[in-house]
């Protein structure tokens, strides 16, 4: 069955804010936080105030 991929909408005019559509990847409930400098979803207000955070896993690559 193949998987269906969200792609999130993003609608801004280069200023500091965005409005999108993209789900709080901890929580599910409320809207992810958009970092506009770095063009990265971050989790939502309260589950960051709760010490989540996201992070990119870091392959470590071994000489042969």
């Amino acid at each position: 069955m193949p998987v269906e991929i969200h792609r999130p909408t993003i609608v801004t005019d280069g200023g500091p804010w965005a409005e999108h559509d993209q789900a709080c990847a901890v929580c599910h409930e409320r809207k992810a936080t958009l970092d506009l400098s770095a063009g990265v979803f971050l989790p939502c207000g309260p589950c960051r105030g709760d010490g989540w955070e996201i992070r990119q896993r870091r392959r470590r690559l071994r000489r042969r």
